[in-house]
Order: structure tokens, then sequence, then C-alpha cells
């Protein structure tokens, strides 16, 4: 009998050393190095999002209120940064006292600032409306098409390089 437990000791020893051997090399998932993601996004998850400028860049700045359209996203964007933004160092590159039309065709915001406006100012105006029509609308940013004046299509991501 003694050679039967020395048996049966090495069968259920192999199996469990076996168990610990897998658990102690991992589940096979590699190592890998640091994934920049960029800057953490400002202001609150819901809300209207606009577009400032830091730097020479387009940037965030997140304000209460859900649901806003494009025509109300812009004319909050045409008074400019908070003071909090300021303090950010977020700036913006539209004209003083510019008005800014805004009408909405289904996928399609139209823009008429009634000036020419540098690229930058441009794509202020351009991502705010764009990001208020997608939120209210539940479509992707990517898929609202904004007008400036009589020029082309275009759309949001086209600022953001």
């Amino acid at each position: 009998m003694e050679g039967s437990s020395l048996v049966s000791v090495r069968r259920t020893a192999l199996p469990v050393c076996t168990a610990a051997l897998a658990m102690a090399c991992g589940c096979g998932i590699q190592p890998t190095d640091v994934i920049d993601a960029g800057n953490p996004p400002w202001g609150p998850a819901s809300g209207t999002r606009l577009y400032f400028v830091s730097g020479d860049r387009l940037a965030t700045a997140g304000r209460p209120g859900d649901g806003l359209g494009p025509d109300r996203a812009v004319a909050l964007l045409l008074r400019g940064p908070t003071r909090a933004e300021r303090e950010r160092g977020l700036t913006a590159a539209l004209p003083a006292k510019l008005s800014v039309e805004v009408a909405i065709h289904g996928d399609t915001v139209t823009l008429t600032p009634g000036q020419a406006l540098s690229r930058l100012a441009e794509g202020q105006l351009v991502c705010t409306a764009a990001e208020a029509h997608a939120a209210r609308s539940g479509l992707p940013t990517s898929a609202v098409e904004v007008v400036v004046e009589a020029g082309p299509p275009t759309r949001c991501e086209e600022y953001l390089h």
C-alpha cells in the first residue's frame, strides 16, 4: 500500500504544480510602452463644448447647458472666455463685436459671419457649431458639415491639426 499512496501523491502533485506554475507565469499579456493619449478633457462631462484658442491651436472649454443648438453655442462663444478659462490660458481669435447668422439644414450648419476671419477664428466657429449640432441631434461630430458664408462644406477635424 505504501507504493500506491506514493503514486497517488505524485498524480495529485503534478496538476497542482502545473497550475501554480501557470499562475506564476501570468496571463500572457505582454508589457507595452506608455501610450500618449493627449490632454485630459476640460469642463463638465455634459454641457456645451466651446472652442477657444490656446497658443496657436483650438482648445475646448465646457459650459453648462445640455442640448444648446448651434445658434446659442455660437452666441456663448462670441462672448469670449470666462475669467476661469482665461486663467487657463484660453483666448479668442474672433474679432470684437462679431455677429454671426446661424442656419441649420439637416446635418449641415451654415454660418454667415459678415466679415473675413482668420483660419483659427473660423475654426472656433465651425467646431463650436458642429459640436453643438452633433450633441443636440445625436450625431457624431464628424457627421456634421459646416458651411462658412458661401464656402465649401467643412468639418471640425479639418481645424484640429
